[in-house]
């Protein structure tokens, strides 16, 4: 699955089909990742590697930043980061993607945030496809 979503359901009728290929092939790990503690030290990976053969697309990240202070949300693939974006303080955000950001099979997606810290905690949980 390395094109996008619309590529790949090309042969079928498109707006019929979609939400059916959508809920078969439907992807989150269980529960939410809890970042106490900021950057890299603190990252926490958003479920198990991606299965062999398969291609996961994470298109939906929601984010609870309970710092007093803007965070940087930022998911990775090894060294790579594949999304990065800014939650206010005291806030939540939901990033959503119609194709998402694609993880090849072998890899682990990892969150970090910049303002977690132990009494004010960063929420991450994340929805995707996998096929």
């Amino acid at each position: 699955m390395s094109e996008p979503i619309g590529e790949v359901l090309s042969g079928h009728d498109y707006a019929r089909e979609k939400q059916h290929w959508l809920h078969d092939h439907h992807w989150d790990p269980l529960g939410e990742a809890t970042i106490t503690t900021p950057g890299q030290a603190g990252q926490q990976a958003l479920g198990a590697a991606v299965a062999t053969g398969k291609t996961r697309r994470i298109r939906e990240v929601t984010v609870t930043n309970t710092a007093g202070a803007i965070t940087l949300i930022e998911l990775y693939v090894g060294n790579t980061c594949i999304l990065s974006f800014y939650v206010g303080a005291t806030d939540s955000v939901t990033w959503h993607s119609e194709d998402g950001r694609k993880v090849a099979a072998g890899n682990i997606v990892y969150v970090r945030s910049s303002a977690a810290a132990a009494g004010t905690p960063t929420r991450v949980s994340v929805a995707g496809v996998e096929a």
